[in-house]
């Protein structure tokens, strides 16, 4: 609680607008990457402890900006109910990256940047210039300002090279090509010319429909954070590795987050019945 509160109090001194207006731009934005009920649940205790720390008061109509805000958010591509994204789907889309138009790679290099830092859609959509910075050793370091569990997390983007494709370079050529103001979004909504904008920020609407685009309907922006997670544990890396990499808080969430992503793993489950019923060998 005492995260977000502090998050809106920072809005509302950086942003200089009335008490309503402030609420009302809090909450909206709140509403791309939280459910109705975290929305809503955001905005009472707002109303009820952020005039103890600032000279925000709450407005008259307070309730109803609240449930307005509320119903405006979504869930979907959020959460742990998403498709994880297979390795396959994962190599396939990289392979055919330079078929790509701006519009489409953006998405690409967006499902990247969440699979290899096994981080949630709206941690990596929440990215700022400011918050990338190339390493000496030509890594890429992201800065999330917060996850569902911390604040100001550092994540690396590796320098490595996999069949000709490197995640580091692709990034770091995107943040040098826009060349944006440091408070500025790294994705860019696309002009009709298929030319990136350096003005106006990326949807994550947009962004959802673009991801079903690349990678088929059944994905969304939550699917490649639960599929590296679940891709890792079935190749063995230990649990504390996945904890600390996704930022979850206990084990407990993160083996009910992979636990149905692995029960239905094509490739694992081929494997495993391949061991359970391959004839026996009696004389070893």
């Amino acid at each position: 609680m005492a995260g977000w509160l502090v998050k809106f109090i920072e809005h509302y001194e950086s942003a200089p607008a009335d008490d309503a207006q402030a609420l009302r731009g809090f909450l909206a934005n709140e509403a791309l990457s939280c459910g109705p009920d975290n929305v809503r649940r955001k905005g009472y205790w707002i109303c009820k402890l952020a005039p103890e720390y600032c000279f925000w008061s709450a407005p008259a109509h307070a309730t109803k900006i609240c449930q307005a805000a509320g119903k405006s958010a979504s869930i979907e591509g959020l959460t742990g109910g998403a498709v994880p994204i297979t390795i396959g789907a994962m190599r396939a889309t990289i392979r055919d990256r330079h078929k790509l138009g701006a519009q489409d790679y953006q998405a690409m290099l967006f499902a990247i940047c969440c699979y290899t830092t096994i981080s949630r859609g709206a941690e990596i959509y929440a990215l700022r210039a400011k918050d990338v910075k190339i390493t000496p050793t030509g890594d890429v370091r992201i800065r999330l300002e917060r996850t569902k569990t911390r604040v100001n997390v550092t994540k690396l983007v590796p320098n490595v090279r996999i069949d000709s494709f490197n995640p580091a370079a692709i990034l770091k050529a995107w943040i040098k090509g826009l060349n944006l103001e440091p408070h500025q979004r790294i994705w860019r909504s696309v002009l009709p010319n298929n030319r990136l904008s350096t003005t106006d920020d990326l949807p994550m609407g947009v962004l959802r429909r673009q991801i079903k685009a690349v990678f088929g309907k059944e994905y969304s922006l939550h699917s490649f954070r639960k599929g590296a997670a679940s891709a890792l544990a079935i190749r063995g890396a230990p649990v504390e590795t996945l904890l600390a990499a996704g930022t979850w808080a206990r084990i407990t969430s993160l083996r009910s987050y992979i636990g149905d992503a692995i029960r239905t793993n094509p490739e694992h489950n081929r494997q495993q019945t391949k061991h359970l019923l391959q004839p026996l060998n009696y004389n070893n």
